[in-house]
């Protein structure tokens, strides 16, 4: 199974994020507002043992984590302004929560609103100058969730495989 570990956007800001998808579209593909959710480690294939261990260390880490908010805010780019592949929304207060489930040193939280492909790059650029200051909103993360992801010529279908609510 193909997965990966996240905290899902609260539904009452995915408009707030459809919105500044509406800005960039026709310049790069658009993620289902379905599938807005912070990444905090891409896992990849796994076995059902492997698997069995997540759901255990994610279990653990939820039971000793309380919830907490996090600001929804800045627009950039990965990996840089002169080969820009993917459109991101920033997470801050989410790094220390990111850090202990991926094990990175500096990790940099964020929503993917956007992939690109290699056209369009000084349009893109234009859009991150114009919104890089913009407050999406703050949200409070209770739940982390292990999901498999799908991949079809259609775009990737996501699935909650388990979810742990925090500081339960």
């Amino acid at each position: 199974m193909r997965c990966f570990i996240a905290v899902d956007l609260e539904p009452g800001l995915v408009n707030k994020v459809k919105a500044l998808q509406a800005d960039i579209s026709g310049l790069a593909r658009i993620v289902d507002p379905s599938n807005l959710h912070f990444t905090l480690k891409f896992i990849g294939e796994a076995d059902e043992a492997k698997i069995e261990e997540l759901k255990a260390t994610l279990q653990g880490i939820a039971e000793s984590t309380q919830p907490f908010e996090i600001n929804i805010e800045t627009v950039g780019v990965f990996p840089s302004e002169n080969f820009i592949r993917v459109v991101w929304v920033g997470a801050f207060g989410l790094e220390n929560f990111h850090k202990t489930i991926s094990g990175e040193r500096n990790p940099i939280p964020h929503l993917t609103i956007a992939r690109v492909g290699s056209k369009n790059k000084e349009k893109i650029v234009d859009f991150v100058k114009k919104h890089e200051t913009d407050k999406i909103g703050t949200m409070t993360v209770k739940t982390v969730k292990l999901k498999k992801s799908t991949l079809t010529p259609d775009g990737p279908i996501y699935e909650d495989v388990a979810s742990y609510e925090l500081g339960e």
